[in-house]
């Protein structure tokens, strides 16, 4: 992991490079899980999660970085001095009797399936306890309590949540199949939000992209990042614009999981530090592509170089979405 941080030496607008000396603390909320990795016929066992790629990829920029878990009895105490070693608070991952969340991912053909091999513990209001700069929500599998939305923004300056978790279920052979949530209530208290565009259109019932965004950012979000896979994202802002924001083409593509995270990370981290929404984007749409290279924990290593002329990039070729 950099121990040099990008938060605290550099803060890129449009033409300019400004120092920023604020290293944000940030808490992140979800399950740490065991993932079975089947990937271009070979197959891996490891850590996942968002709790994991968020946590880790803010940790790795710069941020100081909290991780707020339920593990069982079966999840790796290497994991756990892993993320010690590299500076990440892990005082609030509790072990408890029973499993850790488990799952098989199986990419095959461009696509992604998914089962659930084990459930987890849920997290309660008693779990986390303190104010960070910024908070992020990230489920895996209905274990964070929508009524734990509310509370998160009563501890933090921002917010970012990822839709995956709430809309997830399985049917009896454990495999994942996507379902509308009851968040309508809760997403004023979300700053950042970030889905799948089929998470989106399976959330708002929407026939397109275009709807879905509207449908979304009239219930809260200030700001609404979609991924649609290799061809990047879509950032849309609560009474602003909606930009299409480019993948950078990497050529090497080792494990795309915790992609998305990565770049949630990445714009949480960047945006804590600089408040600049856009340029946080282009941060964290760069982590993306620096993770799918390696895999295991070699995926958190880049340099600062690298990373800063990809965001470059990636900022030269944003576009209006049309």
């Amino acid at each position: 992991m950099n121990s040099n941080s990008i938060c605290q030496r550099f803060h890129l607008v449009p033409s300019v490079i400004k120092v920023s000396s604020h290293q944000p603390s940030l808490a992140v909320l979800g399950s740490l899980t065991i993932d079975d990795i089947a990937l271009n016929g070979r197959k891996k066992n490891g850590p996942g999660g968002a709790a994991w790629y968020v946590s880790i990829t803010s940790a790795s920029l710069g941020a100081h970085v909290e991780v707020i878990s339920r593990i069982g009895m079966d999840y790796p105490q290497r994991n756990l001095a892993w993320l010690k070693g590299n500076s990440l608070a892990v005082r609030n991952v509790r072990r408890e009797p029973g499993r850790t969340f488990h799952f098989e991912l199986n990419y095959e053909g461009g696509f992604r399936t998914m089962r659930l091999l084990q459930r987890g513990a849920v997290l309660s209001h008693g779990d986390f306890n303190g104010y960070w700069d910024g908070v992020h929500i990230g489920p895996v599998f209905g274990e964070v309590p929508i009524s734990l939305v509310r509370d998160c923004k009563r501890c933090a300056n921002v917010i970012s949540m990822d839709l995956q978790g709430f809309v997830r279920e399985s049917d009896s052979a454990g495999m994942i199949f996507l379902r509308p949530a009851a968040l309508e209530g809760v997403l004023r208290f979300v700053d950042l939000l970030k889905a799948t565009s089929e998470e989106l259109l399976v959330q708002t019932g929407a026939s397109g992209l275009a709807s879905a965004i509207s449908r979304i950012l009239r219930h809260g979000p200030r700001w609404l990042v979609v991924t649609v896979g290799r061809k990047g994202a879509i950032l849309a802002e609560k009474g602003g614009r909606t930009l299409k924001i480019p993948a950078y083409p990497e050529t090497s593509l080792n494990d795309p999981t915790g992609a998305g995270d990565a770049l949630v990370g990445g714009w949480l981290s960047t945006f804590a530090a600089t408040g600049d929404s856009l340029w946080a984007m282009c941060i964290g749409t760069a982590v993306a592509s620096l993770l799918v290279r390696r895999s295991g924990l070699a995926r958190f290593r880049w340099s600062d170089v690298e990373l800063l002329r990809r965001a470059v990039w990636v900022r030269e070729r944003i576009r209006p979405y049309a």
